[in-house]
């Protein structure tokens, strides 16, 4: 994945020249940089696969962890012993999902010589992705549910647990991707004197699982649901996960009703949920109600939803918090093959984003001032990691003054020039130590989640994430009492 060092391994190989004069070669011909360390020392193509693997595994990936060894030491005749024994030298990327986290290294390999990646010659770069299904196997990850998880799902999904309470007259509606079926979330918001009410309702998992049975021990097992390229391994199974369960239009469902009231400033003033019975009044997708806003024709409530969530985004900027506008990946098959594609966050996503950070941090609060519960926690960045960042945004030609701090700096960047996402993608790199803190009787010595800069926790998809089913059923208690 760095053109410049496969230009030098290749004519290193063909012509059999020393690796000074072919870089300077490279040098002459615009291949390499008057200063080509960042190239020949392996640095630019971990900068690359760090992008990658943080694409292709959904998670922050840091860049100081990768193993990096250049092509600066490499002698023609290491390259003719690997031509007599059948290899070609080449600069490798690999990164792949392991048990114990995810393995990124860069150095020069032995590729075999009838090899795809081998026969890449010249300044190209290539990139080889290991199938989704030899993925699943390696990680020994389900392919499917037990039969007698398939057959608890059934019969709970014929059965729920419907509660008393009705407010099916709330005018809720969803907004997701528009391919998506698990429905956690249904919304509505509302001006209200000088402030706001959101109504968010939650699916509520409870209402069909019972703690012990087939499907709860399953998605303990499982812990969430893992999305891949073109396919998942689903926390729940299909009947109940895009079936009984989902908010789907038109169906009475079982929720954790959210009702947060906000003053002017978009400030949390009230707190309440409970179960009930809710009705989802029309299944949007982003795409389509951010036509409708732009268009000037989406219903009056989109307009409340704006000024929510850019009266949070105030909010979070005030307390020091950090929101990284990063491209969503689309990814879509297409004869067989993997087509990747990258666009700018909708506004939409935004205002919507805002609401389950708003319902994070509620359900926090609830716990906080109870003294028990379960919250998402996230250290400050190291100093160094910072300094790390900093040296990046150097490299990716980007200023950064010295008095600006990290919220700040993040905010000046632009998602829609390709080195800010580069720059984006490594600021992932210093979102680290991230992970639950369980308490009773007295809070955790750390509660903070350091990005969002206040107490928060996962409370909105418990479709897709166990810890959002305990969270809910904590903050449900504490409200009726």
């Amino acid at each position: 994945i760095n053109g410049t060092t496969n230009f030098i391994l290749s004519e290193m190989r063909a012509r059999g020249l020393p690796f000074a004069e072919v870089l300077a070669e490279a040098q002459r011909l615009g291949y390499a940089e008057a200063d080509p360390t960042f190239d020949v020392e392996g640095v630019d193509a971990a900068h690359k696969l760090t992008l990658l693997a943080s694409l292709a595994f959904g998670v922050p990936v840091q860049f100081d962890k990768a193993y990096i060894e250049g092509i600066s030491k490499l002698e023609s005749i290491d390259i003719a012993h690997a031509e007599r024994l059948g290899y070609r030298l080449k600069l490798l990327g690999i990164t792949r999902r392991r048990a114990d986290g995810i393995e990124l290294r860069v150095h020069p390999a032995l590729v075999p010589a009838d090899k795809l990646l081998a026969n890449v010659e010249g300044p190209m770069n290539a990139v080889l992705v290991q199938g989704m299904a030899d993925i699943q196997r390696e990680m020994k990850l389900p392919t499917g549910f037990p039969p007698e998880v398939e057959a608890a799902a059934a019969a709970a999904a014929a059965s729920p647990r419907l509660p008393a309470l009705d407010r099916t007259e709330v005018p809720l509606v969803t907004i997701d991707p528009a391919e998506s079926m698990d429905l956690d979330q249904a919304m509505y918001v509302e001006a209200r004197g000088d402030g706001y009410r959101v109504y968010y309702a939650i699916a509520d998992v409870a209402a069909f699982v019972r703690p012990g049975d087939p499907v709860d021990l399953e998605a303990n097992r499982r812990g969430e649901t893992l999305y891949g390229a073109d396919s998942k391994v689903p926390l729940h199974p299909k009947v109940l996960s895009e079936g009984a369960t989902s908010l789907l239009p038109d169906q009475v469902r079982p929720a954790l009703l959210w009702t947060i009231e906000l003053d002017s400033a978009g400030e949390i003033t009230g707190i309440d949920v409970r179960r009930a019975r809710v009705r989802n009044r029309s299944k949007l997708d982003y795409i389509g109600v951010q036509q409708a806003i732009d268009a000037g024709r989406a219903d009056p409530m989109w307009a409340v939803l704006r000024r929510i969530g850019e009266l949070r985004r105030q909010r979070e900027e005030a307390r020091g918090g950090v929101s990284l506008p990063l491209p969503e990946q689309e990814i879509s098959v297409v004869d067989g093959r993997w087509v990747l594609a990258f666009r700018a966050r909708l506004a939409v996503e935004d205002w919507n984003e805002q609401i389950s950070l708003l319902t994070g941090m509620a359900a926090a609060r609830l716990m906080v001032q109870a003294k028990v519960g379960l919250l998402r926690t996230l250290p400050e960045p190291e100093p160094q990691a910072l300094q790390r960042l900093r040296i990046t945004a150097r490299a990716l030609g980007i200023d950064w003054p010295a008095a600006l701090d990290y919220p700040g700096f993040i905010r000046s960047l632009d998602p829609c020039q390709d080195h800010h996402v580069a720059m984006l993608t490594a600021c992932t790199s210093v979102l680290r130590g991230a992970g639950y803190a369980a308490f009773n009787g007295s809070l955790p010595a750390q509660p903070m989640q350091s990005a969002i800069a206040a107490e928060y926790t996962h409370a909105t998809a418990p479709l897709r994430r166990l810890v959002d089913r305990y969270t809910g059923e904590v903050c449900v208690a504490l409200c009726a009492q």
